[in-house]
């Protein structure tokens, strides 16, 4: 997975890329809807969304939102819920440092912060709706508030 952010005056910066590799133990979410999704409105920033089916048959989300703090810096956002969740309003965290695979770095889950809520709602595939209230913790200050803005799948279906 490979993603330009820019700046707030709309300068690119240098690309970064994450190989990304799906370990969650199960099988894939019997409705699966992974993938990047981006408004095409407001490019720039993002999310995406990754779903599997656990042990127990239930299937979980992980949604991750790329977007910019107060000054413009590059910021992720984190929630992990229930797939029949996620069109419901649900928490999200932030972390000060490392990447959203980085989960295995021992300081992971001790830099949390609570970063506030959002919902990611499908009107069908490869299309949904994206509300986010979130107040970033003062480390990175701002808020990012989006109401049922439409996003599309960017990547290719799994």
């Amino acid at each position: 997975f490979a993603y330009t952010f820019s700046n707030a005056d709309g300068t690119d910066r240098p690309r970064v890329a994450e190989l990304m590799t799906h370990i969650a133990p199960g099988a894939p979410a019997s409705t699966d809807a992974t993938g990047a999704y981006y408004a095409a409105s407001e490019a720039g920033w993002g999310q995406v969304l990754s779903e599997y089916r656990g042990a127990d048959g239930a299937d979980t989300a992980f949604v991750v939102q790329y977007l910019y703090d107060a000054q413009g810096e590059p910021r992720w956002v984190l929630a992990v819920e229930p797939t029949s969740a996620l069109a419901s309003t649900h928490p999200y965290i932030t972390f000060p440092v490392h990447c959203p695979g980085c989960a295995w770095l021992p300081d992971w889950q001790a830099l949390r912060a609570e970063a506030g809520s959002g919902s990611f709602s499908f009107d069908g595939p490869g299309h949904a709706r994206v509300s986010t209230q979130f107040t970033l913790p003062a480390d990175f200050g701002g808020s990012w508030q989006r109401n049922a803005l439409g996003v599309e799948l960017l990547t290719d279906p799994p």
